[in-house]
């Protein structure tokens, strides 16, 4: 069975989607809560899942590559 961009993303939308979660709770956490959690725990479980989003986006955009293509760069004819 060969790994197409199908099964990548089949792995890469939902931990993005888990990672996008993790983010968003994170700046709830440290925009409301900062004086009753670890803020030093927090902030750097927002910090290295942010630079792993970043990475996930960058996979996710050279998946769909061919979409991205068609969509925007699309020639007048």
């Amino acid at each position: 069975m060969a790994f197409t961009k199908v099964a990548a993303l089949k792995i890469v939308n939902p931990v993005s989607a888990v990672v996008v979660t993790v983010q968003l709770t994170t700046a709830v956490m440290l925009t409301f809560f900062a004086e009753s959690i670890p803020f030093g725990l927090v902030r750097q479980i927002h910090l290295y899942t942010g630079y792993f989003l970043i990475t996930l986006i960058v996979i996710h955009v050279v998946l769909n590559w061919s979409w991205v293509k068609l969509t925007f760069f699309k020639k007048n004819r």
